[in-house]
Parts: structure tokens; sequence; C-alpha cells
């Protein structure tokens, strides 16, 4: 192999080392939940993830809601699915009552921008949404609405994996 070869493979490896200990990273960064304790992402790996940061005031965020909150009561304990609201937290309440979510939601704020941009969002842009793997491990990811079949469709052999 060619020595330029060498370094552009090495290169690579690297880079591709180094996003997965920033994504790994990332999940244990603690946000506050609505009650304002603390939680971490990384507390319901063990099963697959379906990760969405979104905002009340988003109106992609609220087209792929309903079909994130039906999907959840689908897999049951099998998908644990968790939202990082990019908003202040009376609007998240009176829209997780309005949507009817029953999964975990964060507040983002900063702490939830610099999330997204460590799992790979480098565009900050809402939704944003990846499905992660038992061990946590990126298996899939959207910017923009995540169409529930598309879910379905990643979430498959995650749940076969066992």
């Amino acid at each position: 192999m060619r020595p330029m070869c060498l370094t552009r493979w090495i290169s690579v490896l690297v880079l591709l080392l180094t996003a997965h200990a920033f994504a790994a990273t990332a999940l244990d960064k603690p946000l506050k939940d609505l009650q304002g304790k603390p939680q971490k992402v990384s507390q319901w790996i063990g099963k697959p993830i379906v990760l969405n940061f979104w905002a009340t005031w988003c109106e992609p965020c609220r087209e792929e809601t309903p079909a994130f909150v039906k999907l959840q009561k689908q897999y049951g304990d099998a998908v644990q699915f968790v939202g990082v609201a990019i908003d202040e937290a009376p609007a998240v309440t009176q829209f997780i009552k309005q949507y009817g979510v029953t999964y975990p939601i964060l507040l983002g704020d900063a702490d939830g921008m610099d999330m997204m941009l460590a799992l790979g969002n480098v565009q900050g842009g809402l939704p944003f949404t990846l499905i992660l793997d038992r061990k946590g491990h990126i298996a899939a990811q959207q910017l923009g609405v995540m169409k529930a079949d598309a879910v379905q469709k990643a979430l498959k052999p995650l749940i076969a994996a066992r």
C-alpha cells in the first residue's frame, strides 16, 4: 500500500473511532426532565432507543409526534422513545398534554443542541431523530420528519437481535 493511501485509511479510521467516542459521551450528558431531575439518555441503553430532538414551535416536529406516540405504545417495553425538547418547560408540558406523549422528555436548551451536534446534526435543524441499537450505537438518523415506516424499518433488525 502506498504511504498516501495508508495515511488516508488511518485518517478515516481515526475519524470513525472519534465519532463513536463523541456519540457515547453525548449520551452520558445529563439533561433535565420536566421535574428538573438530571437524566442521561445512556440510562436506556440495553434496548433500542428512538431519540428525537424537537421543539413545540417546529411544525415538522408537530407532524411526526403523533406517529411516535403511537409507535411507543405499539412497541411497549421493547423500544424506548426519548424526546429532547429544545424549548421551555411550560410550552413542553402543554405540548405533551396536547399530543398525549407518554415517553420521557428531556429539556435540551444549549446542552441539547451540543448533544445534537455530537450525534451528527451539524446543521442544527429540527426535528432530528436517531435510532440507537442496544449498545447505544447509531443505527439510523434523519434530519427532518422521520415517517413511521422508516422508524419501523430501522427498528426491525434491532428488535430481532437479542
